[in-house]
């Protein structure tokens, strides 16, 4: 099992992190740069809508320190545009056509440099536009018009999310001054007019003031589609923004369609993992009611929609949290996912309320224990005892006593271990394993 170790109470602040979307360090629009890649390309324009079925995979034996970092201190501000391009109807919009400026870039064999720095790049680009082109070859003015085609839709996206930002929608925090400095939450004014942001390196100036490593956060959560590519393994996600960009918006479509689907299908579960494991949260988006981690076990998922299907097969849209954690200051904004905001909160807040949802049925339960000790028994493992038993179940029900564990479960859970030819521990015997 895999496990994150949790923030101390006195040092780290959760905070609810809007998910979305992105890898460790791909080239902002799919190549590689030197580790750790803080952000892919951006988002695909294909997401596919599929309903996936089957049980979790675990793909990878730990965490990677890029997803960790994310699940701690939230997204870099680089990433912005690929994780949250998704994330409402308007930045949606502009992705597609971002997609497609991207594809046609790397058919005409536009410099990555160009694409990878539009910030730099572009405005050099408007004063030779300006200047007529003049000591410009005929075949790199025919580049800078196909530049142009990428660079307004990224520009429009980046516009929507600094607005997000300066509503108070999205909130961001950044080391203060200097770049080793403890994070501290950004102000909406600092958004405003008079601020120079620069999305490449995740920093924002104003005047004098300097804020580094600045990280998003959203109060709502992130659509799955969204949250696959922002903790998603980095390696997958780099595959999956370069296919979607490129090859699966060409000619070849059908030739990368299974590798596409393959990858797209490795993000999925490493969310469903990270859900399951309570790396992260989902909430429903009617209610705010707390999807429970067992829900995640073997989910139906229409990724398109954001929304899971649950026993009594009505599909629920749903956004996915995570921990935001950041260094406590004075000025730091306290939020915590609780029925009533604290005050010094200025933005409305979405709290999970209301009772958890897919609870865990006796039968399901029963099961999902018996299998587990299946798999240990086939992979070597050590049994579980009566307490590692209660630790495993109450991911799938969790308020599940240890009394009704013994009295009520327990039976049950032996006479069908018995059906299946699974063995379990024996009652006062050491811990022990199967030999095969």
């Amino acid at each position: 099992m895999i496990a994150m170790q949790q923030p101390s109470a006195g040092s780290l602040l959760p905070i609810p992190v809007l998910f979305p979307i992105n890898e460790a360090s791909a080239a902002r629009f799919g190549r590689r740069t030197p580790e750790p890649h803080d952000r892919p390309a951006a988002l695909p324009s294909m997401i596919h809508g599929d309903n996936r079925h089957g049980a979790v995979v675990v793909w990878y034996s730990s965490l990677s320190p890029f997803v960790a970092d994310r699940l701690i201190n939230g997204i870099q501000l680089s990433a912005a545009i690929d994780v949250f391009g998704r994330f409402n109807r308007e930045l949606s919009g502009y992705n597609d056509t971002f997609s497609e400026g991207f594809h046609s870039c790397s058919e005409n064999h536009v410099s990555s440099d160009w694409m990878n720095d539009p910030e730099t790049f572009w405005p050099k680009i408007c004063d030779a536009m300006n200047s007529r082109f003049s000591n410009i070859s005929d075949d790199n003015v025919e580049l800078c018009y196909t530049f142009r085609e990428f660079c307004e839709p990224w520009y429009r996206m980046r516009k929507v999310i600094l607005d997000l930002l300066s509503l108070g929608e999205i909130e961001a925090c950044g080391r203060k001054k200097t770049a080793d400095s403890p994070f501290s939450i950004m102000g909406l004014s600092l958004f405003g007019i008079g601020s120079e942001v620069i999305f490449r390196k995740s920093q924002l100036m104003v005047g004098k003031l300097a804020f580094y490593d600045v990280r998003l956060a959203s109060h709502s959560g992130l659509p799955v589609n969204c949250a696959m590519l922002a903790y998603g393994h980095p390696r997958q996600v780099a595959s999956y923004l370069k296919l979607s960009r490129i090859f699966m918006r060409g000619n070849e479509k059908k030739k990368y369609q299974p590798q596409f689907e393959k990858t797209a299908h490795a993000l999925q579960q490493d969310i469903f993992f990270l859900l399951r494991e309570s790396h992260l949260r989902a909430v429903t988006t009617q209610g705010q009611h707390v999807i429970e981690a067992g829900a995640w076990q073997n989910p139906e998922v229409n990724m398109d929609a954001s929304a899971i299907r649950d026993a009594d097969g009505t599909w629920r849209e749903f956004r996915v949290l995570s921990p935001l954690a950041i260094r406590k200051q004075p000025d730091l904004l306290e939020w915590r996912p609780a029925p009533s905001p604290p005050q010094k909160l200025t933005v409305p807040v979405l709290a999970p309320s209301g009772e958890p949802v897919f609870r865990a049925s006796d039968d399901r339960l029963i099961q999902i224990a018996v299998d587990e000790d299946k798999r240990r028994g086939e992979n070597g493992e050590d049994l579980l005892d009566m307490k590692e038993r209660l630790s495993f179940l109450q991911k799938y029900r969790a308020k599940l006593s240890e009394n009704y564990l013994k009295t009520k479960l327990m039976p049950a859970i032996r006479e069908r271990a018995r059906q299946e030819n699974v063995p379990l521990r024996g009652q006062g015997h050491i811990k022990q394993r199967v030999i095969k």
